[in-house]
């Protein structure tokens, strides 16, 4: 008898950039457990990554199959962004059905300036500026400012309200009124804080 010798093998991988494509260049993640799921979606067979990422499953039958990482065995914060289904032909050895994630690290840098009267004196108006800056490497939503002094306030954002793509930024000008306590001691104070959402539901502030 003839025991069947088709295998799957690949990597699942580190895709900084959301790619969505293989690359040898691709750095590996080590000690994922990786599923081989059958056509009607049974796992079949599991194991766990190499040093380099590197998964094998031997002794395939011909067959649909897909493979996939178990979520709690990856960095927080990884997303998918390439996943293989393989059609096995008998004892065919598929070498390159590599698993992509992006790991969302989420973060904003905040930034603050302000525009003195030429009198610091009670009623004059003192603008402040107030800057939130996505510094993460995944789109945020729900982007909240918190902290900020008051007064009249307008903010200019570079898309949708409340969404920052990577690199973007709002801008928060604030006109307030000083004080009289204000004035006397001499100061301003806040406490600004910012917020937002990454694609896979992180917080970050």
């Amino acid at each position: 008898m003839t025991l069947p010798d088709a295998s799957i093998s690949g990597r699942v991988v580190n895709d900084p950039t959301a790619s969505g494509a293989p690359s040898p260049s691709l750095t590996g993640f080590a000690g994922v457990t990786v599923e081989l799921r059958d056509s009607s979606d049974t796992v079949v067979l599991t194991t766990v990554t190499s040093a380099t990422g590197a998964y094998e499953f031997r002794g395939l039958t011909p067959g649909s199959y897909s493979v996939r990482a178990v979520a709690s065995s990856l960095p927080v914060g990884a997303s998918n962004t390439f996943a293989p289904v393989v059609v096995l032909t008998a004892d065919q050895q598929v070498t390159s059905a590599d698993l992509g994630y992006i790991v969302y690290q989420p973060q904003v840098t905040l930034s603050q300036s302000h525009v003195l009267p030429g009198t610091i004196v009670a009623g004059e108006v003192v603008r402040v500026t107030y800057v939130v800056t996505n510094s993460g490497n995944g789109a945020l939503t729900s982007v909240q400012a918190s902290g900020m002094v008051s007064g009249a306030s307008s903010a200019a954002w570079p898309g949708t309200d409340g969404e920052l793509g990577i690199g973007q930024a709002v801008t928060f000008t604030v006109d307030h009124v000083l004080t009289a306590a204000e004035v006397d001691a001499g100061s301003l104070l806040s406490a600004f804080t910012a917020s937002g959402i990454d694609p896979v539901a992180q917080t970050t502030s």
